[in-house]
């Protein structure tokens, strides 16, 4: 369930430029939420812009932001092919090793608490 009703639009604007209204991790899983609306085939067209916007993460200078964005897209199902594709190469590059194992810890703590 979403916590704000802020479009893609604001969420990107929100991370760029925080106003200290949201936590970054909130605004992150917002994104996740709005990919999830829909089915892979059906999905919307803020669905596909907030998928995009994940992706964009991977590249953000804030290591906090770059280790929620990779949390949530490699939980997400119904990744499009675009996202795997910069997933793969996000998990080999040498210089994510360490943001790499600290999501493989918060994954599963994650998996933990579904439990």
């Amino acid at each position: 369930m979403r916590q704000t009703q802020l479009t893609v639009k604001e969420i990107m604007q929100e991370l760029k430029n925080p106003s200290g209204e949201y936590p970054n991790c909130l605004l992150i899983n917002e994104l996740g939420m709005i990919c999830s609306q829909g089915k892979h085939c059906r999905r919307s067209e803020e669905s596909i812009t907030a998928e995009e916007s994940l992706r964009s993460l991977l590249d953000s200078e804030n290591s906090k932001i770059k280790l929620g964005a990779y949390c949530v897209l490699t939980v997400m199902k119904n990744q499009c092919e675009s996202t795997i594709l910069k997933l793969v190469s996000f998990r080999s590059y040498p210089g994510n090793a360490g943001l790499l194992k600290e999501a493989e810890a918060i994954m599963h703590v994650w998996s933990q608490q579904r439990q």
